[in-house]
């Protein structure tokens, strides 16, 4: 792996809030953003999904990349139900744009521990509680960071931190091999 970076992804495509919603088994409340109740006299303007066992749903303002819950007599009480939509809806974004920009993807896999891979290209993108980590493969140079740029400017995200291993530095065509060493 030459580039990996870790990203902090905004939710903006009603596409995607629709698929990860389905792939969920959530409710997505109308494709049109108005007004939802909240706990209490709190309102929220938005799309709105709600995840199986919730009393209120999690609103999305897409124009604003902006979310509200509130998880009041809920059957999560946590917010593990909002960042595994939020894990689904990058790996359902990227699927979806994939093919806009040429890409290959493999299928996505729901892991045990509560993230899901994709192999988007030559990276693999795994994504936990609700943040995507890219790991650039078999590719060396600039091109790498093409590659993790793409995924940014498709998801609208922000990268939080930034690696370039060594094979990130490699020219291209350049093969090291490092030898046993005789110091005898």
């Amino acid at each position: 792996m030459s580039h990996t970076t870790t990203q902090e992804v905004q939710i903006s495509n009603l596409r995607s809030v629709k698929a990860a919603a389905l792939a969920m088994g959530a409710e997505l409340l109308g494709e049109v953003a108005q007004e939802h109740n909240l706990y209490g006299s709190n309102k929220a303007f938005g799309i709105a999904v709600k995840p199986k066992g919730w009393r209120y749903p999690i609103v999305l303002d897409l124009d604003k990349k902006v979310a509200k819950w509130d998880t009041y007599g809920c059957d999560h009480g946590t917010e593990n139900a909002f960042t595994r939509f939020k894990d689904r809806y990058v790996m359902e974004e990227l699927v979806a744009s994939a093919p806009e920009h040429g890409i290959q993807v493999g299928e996505i896999l729901a892991k045990d521990d509560g993230s899901f891979e994709l192999q988007f290209g030559s990276t693999l993108c795994t994504t936990k509680a609700g943040k995507l980590t890219t790991d650039v493969q078999g590719v060396v140079g600039e091109t790498c960071k093409l590659q993790s740029d793409t995924i940014q400017q498709i998801l609208g995200s922000i990268v939080t931190s930034e690696e370039c291993k060594n094979e990130f530095y490699m020219n291209q065509g350049e093969i090291f091999i490092e030898s046993p060493r005789n110091d005898e």
